[in-house]
């Protein structure tokens, strides 16, 4: 019965990012349209000039629905790229949900087989520490799997200070960083995650907490930091899922443009040439200054 509530709760988990999904591409197929309807109207705006004289004495109003689309164009950009953001945190924690969710499995599957809790026992471990520690274990992943990060945190701290050296004690350490994670509270994820790499190296979870380490630096706008991290996890684990994500936030990070599109000047009526035949109007010019050495001479009379 538990293993059919566990995948019920993968089906769950998994059906929530289709809508978000939708609204982006949505939203890129309106900014698809507007990016032409800009190109259009600053070949419009030419065209005019060019063709007939009207056409200068028009581009005020060429300037101005220039500058509606782009504000239209801006918004959908900002709007697009907060979707974006939000969708990945969504999957991110949709991805560390269902590895509680398979450690579960596993741990169901193994109770129902007569064997002893996974990880494999420690020769000399004493049983009942074996079963309070793996008990343990198993509720701050229900937590964690729940969503309920605070709870989760709490329970994977006691296992810490109970049994610093037993069989789940890596595990635990990398779920208290994903709380913390989950939670936002990037600094202490950070802290924690690197206690995972040094007191763990052989750990499984090594190059996600790597990946998580440079998506935090990133959340909390440390681009340079963040940039190091991740390209330190593609040269240590190359050819991983985790590599494989970071490259792709790093493509985010060190592009040159930013999300937003990049403006371009609108043109002027000095910009836009007369059609043939038009002669372009003279600048007035200012009256010369009168000269000091005349107008002496002429207070004299």
């Amino acid at each position: 019965m538990k293993p059919l509530i566990v995948l019920a709760a993968c089906f769950v988990i998994l059906a929530a990012p289709t809508a978000k999904a939708d609204d982006i591409s949505s939203l890129k197929q309106q900014v698809s349209a507007l990016q032409q309807s800009l190109r259009s109207m600053q070949q419009a705006g030419m065209e005019k000039g060019i063709q007939t004289a009207e056409g200068a004495a028009n581009v005020d109003k060429v300037r101005h629905e220039f500058q509606t689309l782009q504000g239209s164009f801006d918004s959908l950009q900002f709007k697009l790229q907060t979707l974006q953001e939000s969708l990945d945190r969504y999957q991110q924690d949709t991805d560390s949900r269902l590895r509680t969710i398979e450690e579960q499995l596993q741990i169901l599957h193994k109770q129902g087989g007569g064997t002893a809790l996974i990880p494999p026992v420690v020769p000399g471990a004493p049983t009942a520490q074996l079963e309070g520690e793996g008990a343990l274990y198993q509720r701050g992943l229900t937590f964690v799997r729940d969503a309920d990060y605070n709870r989760g945190a709490t329970v994977f701290k006691e296992l810490l200070q109970k049994y610093p050296n037993g069989t789940f004690a890596g595990n635990s350490q990398y779920w208290l960083a994903e709380c913390y994670y989950a939670q936002r509270d990037y600094q202490r994820a950070i802290k924690e995650y690197q206690t995972v790499i040094t007191k763990y190296p052989r750990l499984d979870k090594i190059p996600s907490a790597k990946l998580k380490q440079g998506l935090a630096f990133a959340d909390l706008g440390m681009t340079s930091e963040a940039t190091l991290f991740l390209e330190k996890l593609v040269k240590d684990h190359p050819n991983t899922p985790e590599a494989h994500k970071a490259q792709d936030r790093l493509r985010y990070l060190t592009r040159k443009t930013p999300p937003s599109v990049e403006k371009k000047p609108i043109p002027s009526k000095d910009d836009i040439p007369l059609a043939p035949g038009v002669k372009k109007p003279s600048a007035s010019r200012a009256p010369e200054p009168l000269n000091q050495s005349k107008a002496s001479s002429a207070d004299k009379y």
